[in-house]
């Protein structure tokens, strides 16, 4: 998803370019697949919802249903390729991603696929804690619709952004769509799903760090200072917190010291991790924080 068309009109309604490439399974049955009724973007592309039908009597076996979906788009600036994993609905998500300055936007889309209304509240943390963001609570999203909020709108100017997602009613997914234009040029899109819920520790397995000379010297560029890896931080909690990351290697383990929130309520400036090739990223913290890595 993205504000306005190719050329930049109607930058404050919700457009997609194309559709998405969706792949299922599920064991045992088929998987049902239909769009949600309605979507705040204006081509009418609304989310697919996957769902698998009741057993027959009788059976003993653990139904099992996994997607995702994938698309690669070449419109204008809007360009780059985006995957997700399909998402079960809950009544809470955390969205470790976004930025608002200049060139980057961030749009939260938030789905409800169930029979039941939800009311949505908003919580936004930047590097200097919690934003006071009216228009945040008592978001209504109808049953079987999505819809889209620029995260500009509630919060701008915040270069590193951790959202909070939280339904009454019926249960949502929520998803958060960047996209970068560099001055004049294409910087890439990604969809973020859910990060894991504030926890003492967290692992991030199987993150290919590739390039990393090209990436530096890229980040010597005016608008490419946000080029590299990096690991985002929240400290959710009402105390100090302090982290510990530990990167596993094939043939060695680093222990670099990354800057963590310092104040309660904030999120740490995006921290650079070092290195190239196969890497596992294992991250210990205290207490109660969310994390998220960005390659």
């Amino acid at each position: 998803l993205r504000l306005g068309g190719t050329s930049g009109e109607q930058a404050t309604i919700a457009t997609s370019a194309g559709r998405p490439v969706v792949v299922s399974e599920a064991n045992p049955g088929e998987v049902e697949r239909a769009a949600l009724d309605s979507t705040d973007n204006v081509l009418g592309v609304a989310p697919d919802r996957l769902t698998l039908p009741p057993q027959t009597a009788g059976s003993t076996a653990e139904a099992q249903l996994a997607g995702s979906q994938s698309e690669t788009v070449t419109a204008g600036t809007f360009t780059g390729f985006a995957a997700a994993d399909c998402i079960e609905a809950t009544s809470e998500a955390w969205l470790s991603a976004g930025s608002t300055t200049v060139g980057r936007t961030s749009l939260i889309a938030i789905s409800n696929p169930s029979s039941v209304g939800a009311t949505v509240d908003l919580t936004i943390w930047g590097t200097a804690g919690e934003v006071a963001a009216p228009g945040t609570t008592g978001l209504i999203i109808p049953p079987g619709a999505q819809r889209v909020y620029p995260l500009a709108g509630f919060a701008p100017g915040l270069e590193s952004t951790v959202v909070r997602v939280q339904s009454r009613g019926g249960p949502i997914v929520a998803t958060l769509h960047e996209s970068i234009v560099r001055t004049l040029a294409a910087g890439g899109v990604d969809i973020a799903g859910p990060s894991a819920p504030p926890a003492t520790l967290s692992t991030i397995p199987g993150i290919v760090v590739s390039g990393a000379d090209a990436v530096t010297a890229a980040g010597a560029t005016a608008g490419f200072d946000d080029i590299g890896t990096v690991i985002r931080l929240l400290s959710a909690g009402a105390d100090v917190a302090s982290a510990v990351v530990t990167i596993t290697r094939a043939t060695a383990v680093d222990a670099p010291a990354i800057p963590a929130p310092a104040p309660p309520d904030t999120t740490a400036p995006d921290a650079d991790t070092p290195g190239a090739g196969d890497t596992i990223f294992t991250v210990s913290l205290e207490p109660g924080m969310v994390q998220d890595l960005r390659v």
